[in-house]
């Protein structure tokens, strides 16, 4: 009999993005895997990609299940219907391990397996409580999480911050960190597209500075404080590719035309060609005021780009500054503006400390993290590597 094992994110996206490796290694070890989220609503790529990856899911047997899943805490209809869909799902389907990601519908799956005796792994992104992050955070996530980590049989985290924090403050029966969560090795070391083919899609000169950001657009991600950068650089022809959607979208096209840059700052879109894009980019700008780890900063690092960041959270687990690129204060304009012109002025930095970063990204690619997960899953499942290899068979 296959152990049956559910995956749980509030969107399809976050399954796409970051789960993808451990869906295929419990493919791998004989395991009957289940995924639950929300296909239809709060995903961060597009409605053609939530379908592609649901069905590629499909083919390789995966079971797929919609639950409306919210990702605001605060919307306590939706939420309740939610949990209730959740609860229903695990009493129809006997599973031997929960596997859960993002803080609401992780709160739904200890709550419910606590009382069916189910095992639960559950992978914090990044807590929104971190050091310097505002009050209300502290105050609306850090009792929720300390609370549900005595309902957590392994808990595991991505940056060390986060690490050491939960290792001192909280319950879970064990508590690991993993150096990423899916950088795959050469992944974006290459470009398919001419560098030009690109610039000419967004009318970018060859001789011009090209920055560029991917992620959901939205408050946290913080683009907002690379355009009053740029706005105050006179001396350099600089443009700014922003790729992705998201909440923030049309404030910032208002923003970059009252700050008379709108010619100069790029909105992409979603995109599945980021390789290209970064290739044919001179700097990566990562300004959020948090972030867990930062896999588009990891994936600029190894396509050999030089960063510009915020100073805050997972980030400092890879940002030596000075070296990867340039820390700032996630509220210091001043501070970006400066680090952009140190770049945009020096193309052999440039160049130097993009090779560093492709060297450097080496310890957070997946097949490191795929070694403790695998070890994480035959516990928590109680098989043995030969129980596994006839599984396989």
């Amino acid at each position: 009999m296959k152990k049956k094992v559910l995956m749980l994110s509030a969107a399809a996206s976050m399954h796409d993005q970051f789960n993808r490796e451990n869906i295929k290694l419990l493919i791998s070890m004989g395991c009957e895997v289940h995924i639950a989220c929300n296909f239809l609503q709060g995903n961060n790529t597009s409605e053609k990609r939530v379908e592609s990856f649901k069905e590629e899911m499909e083919l390789k047997g995966v079971i797929c299940h919609h639950i409306d899943f919210e990702r605001n805490p605060y919307n306590l209809r939706k939420n309740r219907e939610a949990y209730i869909e959740l609860k229903n799902l695990m009493n129809k389907v006997k599973f031997d391990l929960i596997h859960s990601h993002t803080p609401v519908v992780s709160i739904y799956a200890r709550k419910i397996a606590y009382k069916m005796s189910i095992p639960v792994i559950y992978t914090a992104h990044g807590f929104h409580f971190f050091k310097g992050a505002p009050l209300f955070y502290w105050l609306a996530f850090y009792p929720m999480e300390k609370f549900y980590s005595k309902k957590t049989d392994v808990l595991i985290t991505i940056n060390n911050e986060d690490y050491n924090r939960a290792k001192r403050k909280f319950n879970a029966k064990k508590i690991i960190k993993i150096p990423s969560v899916g950088l795959k090795h050469e992944y974006y070391d290459e470009s398919l597209k001419n560098t030009m083919t690109i610039r000419n899609e967004f009318g970018i000169s060859e001789t011009a500075i090209v920055l560029i950001s991917v992620g959901e657009i939205n408050k946290n991600k913080n683009h907002r404080i690379i355009l009053q950068a740029i706005s105050r650089i006179k001396n350099y022809d600089l443009h700014y590719i922003i790729c992705g959607k998201g909440s923030e979208t049309e404030f910032l096209k208002e923003l970059a035309n009252q700050l008379h840059i709108d010619n100069r700052v790029h909105f992409a879109g979603y995109r599945e060609d980021i390789s290209d894009l970064l290739h044919a980019s001179d700097i990566f700008c990562f300004p959020s005021k948090r972030e867990g780890l930062g896999m588009a900063a990891l994936e600029a690092m190894q396509s050999g780009l030089p960063l510009i960041t915020s100073n805050v959270h997972g980030i400092n687990d890879y940002m030596e500054d000075g070296i990867t690129g340039y820390k700032c204060s996630p509220k210091d304009v001043e501070s970006f503006t400066e680090a952009i012109e140190k770049l945009a002025s020096n193309k052999i930095l440039r160049e130097k400390m993009g090779q560093y970063n492709k060297s450097a990204v080496s310890k957070f690619y997946c097949e490191n993290t795929d070694l403790i997960m695998k070890d994480i899953y035959k516990q928590q499942l109680g098989i043995s590597e030969k129980e596994i290899e006839n599984a396989v068979i």
